[in-house]
């Protein structure tokens, strides 16, 4: 179990939910009409009852919703680590040049261009 402080979480904390996501039973699931408060695949396959509709539609959503932020949050700390590695070199009179744009200084284009990985190393 995570036990998330308020912290960065770590990346084996990341990987265990991903495995835990992996693990579950193929999505998406949704919360069905005909019983209440019941949560099932899309083939019929029986998930989980909740006590709360509320409840029901938060686990039913869960299955596609936490993968998408784990994507989310590998996107994103890919963004931060190329910032931080553009950051790094003009802090020690480096300039930055965009090979896949010609030789172009840095423009601020970076977070779109196709040149770099999402974990911020240069193609």
């Amino acid at each position: 179990m995570v036990s998330f402080g308020g912290g960065e979480m770590t990346l084996q904390e990341l990987e265990e939910i991903r495995k835990r996501c992996d693990a579950a039973t193929e999505g998406p699931w949704e919360q069905e009409d005909c019983r209440e408060n019941h949560i099932a695949t899309a083939t019929g396959m029986d998930i989980a009852h909740a006590p709360k509709q509320i409840n029901a539609q938060f686990i039913a959503h869960a299955r596609t919703d936490v993968p998408a932020l784990l994507t989310e949050v590998e996107r994103l700390r890919g963004l931060i680590k190329t910032a931080e590695w553009y950051e790094s070199n003009e802090r020690h009179g480096v300039e930055v040049y965009c090979n896949h744009c010609d030789g172009c200084p840095r423009d601020g284009h970076w977070d779109e261009c196709p040149a770099f990985t999402p974990t911020g190393e240069v193609k």
